[in-house]
């Protein structure tokens, strides 16, 4: 696995040198930037820096303010989208009981370019859920599974219920009145969603969704160990 970088700015007088390190017991190459003055200067030199030592994305703080510049060197922020698919059954299930509203009575609508993309999260929601409501291309033979698997009928939306949630793993997609959890590349952040697992830093020192996928991705933390809880939507 390539090298993954650690980028933040500090107070302190240093030389924007990588230096080896860990976060959350992952290795990365720490980088550490003076602000001030001349701080896009010695970012750039110390974002070229990690480019030559083979680093091709990066952790940093909450609120980092150069992510422009970062990219520009051909450095890109970790990608937390494919462990939230991943979590996506845990991410719908506590969105709706943090809501107060049961799964079992609750139906949700999973939408993609796909049958197979839904799949993954069809099969674990199917025994929680009251109903679900399947739409992508292919998604008859994903429902003929699902009736053979669980004895489901998963065709609300064609008998015009009530959808309490949808999860959309791909942009652009059809929406209803209901709330949508955007599970995509590039979307929004989850809105009234958390994550934790066991050894993350609190308080983080990066957003807990690239950290967590970090170390998923690494080998070092399983999704089953990942906890998803509902705080205050906004």
């Amino acid at each position: 696995m390539p090298v993954l970088g650690y980028c933040a700015m500090t107070e302190e007088r240093v030389r924007p040198v990588p230096e080896r390190g860990e976060l959350a017991g992952l290795p990365v190459l720490r980088l550490a930037v003076t602000s001030g003055r001349w701080e896009v200067r010695r970012l750039d030199r110390g974002a070229s820096r990690l480019r030559r030592a083979g680093v091709r994305r990066v952790l940093a703080p909450e609120g980092f303010p150069h992510w422009d510049r970062l990219r520009a060197a051909g450095l890109e922020p970790v990608d937390p989208w494919p462990l939230l698919r991943r979590l996506a059954p845990s991410l719908a299930l506590a969105w709706l009981e943090g809501g107060g509203l049961p799964p079992e009575r609750s139906a949700v609508a999973l939408r993609g370019r796909s049958a197979a993309e839904l799949a993954p999260a069809a099969l674990a929601l199917c025994p929680r859920v009251g109903a679900l409501i399947l739409s992508a291309p292919g998604g008859e033979g994903l429902e003929g599974r699902l009736r053979q698997e669980f004895g489901a009928a998963p065709l609300a939306d064609r008998r015009g219920g009530r959808c309490a949630l949808a999860l959309h793993f791909a942009p652009g997609l059809p929406r209803g009145e209901e709330p949508v959890l955007e599970l995509w590349s590039g979307a929004p952040p989850l809105r009234g969603l958390a994550l934790s697992a066991p050894g993350l830093p609190v308080p983080p020192l990066c957003p807990a969704g690239q950290l967590l996928a970090a170390l998923w991705e690494a080998g070092r933390l399983r999704a089953e160990e990942i906890g998803v809880w509902a705080g205050r939507r906004a």
